[in-house]
């Protein structure tokens, strides 16, 4: 298996990580980013409080994280971004990106949440292959037409004293049953 190193977002990465982000069709086209914009993302993110990590073969970019901790409601992490170099999917570095992301995430955080674009069905199978659970829906979130679903994933050990207390009322009044 090829080494792949997780490292923080150096200004020599702005640029790989701005162009990754143009080539994916879902910000490309679905979401109409241009390389300018994503480089001004990119230059500012770690300024933001953003944690920003990128993946990298040698010292070749393969793909990129971005994560906020207590970014979801100002107590649990949230996952910004997930980017991977389309000749690098099914490789393992999405895994390990997400492997590197939860874990410092779940130092802190007891929940993580994210959002993925409603029609991409490959990302929503990786992240519920990784325990991630739907939770919701945001119509119209980015954009006309541009839902997002809510997904999220608790921490592994994390139990409530007493149990679950959701009852059906909680169920029925969010809309799933």
């Amino acid at each position: 298996m090829t080494q792949i190193s997780i490292v923080p977002l150096q200004a020599q990465h702005v640029d790989a990580c701005a162009r990754l982000m143009v080539a994916l069709p879902l910000w490309g086209e679905s979401y109409g980013v241009t390389y300018d914009a994503a480089r001004v993302r990119f230059e500012s993110g770690p300024a933001d409080s953003a944690d920003v990590y990128v993946a990298l073969v040698e010292d070749e970019m393969v793909g990129f994280g971005w994560f906020v901790r207590r970014g979801a409601f100002a107590r649990s992490g949230y996952i910004r971004l997930l980017g991977v170099r389309a000749d690098w999917q099914g490789r393992g570095v999405g895994t390990q990106l997400m492997d590197f992301t939860e874990e410092t995430l779940f130092a802190e955080d007891k929940d993580i949440f994210l959002l993925t674009f409603a029609p991409n069905e490959g990302a929503q199978r990786f992240y519920r292959q990784r325990g991630y659970e739907q939770v919701g829906v945001l119509t119209d979130y980015s954009g006309p037409g541009i839902d997002e679903c809510i997904f999220r994933k608790r921490r592994p050990s994390q139990s409530w004293p007493g149990g679950d207390r959701r009852g059906p009322h909680v169920r029925h009044l969010c809309g799933w049953h």
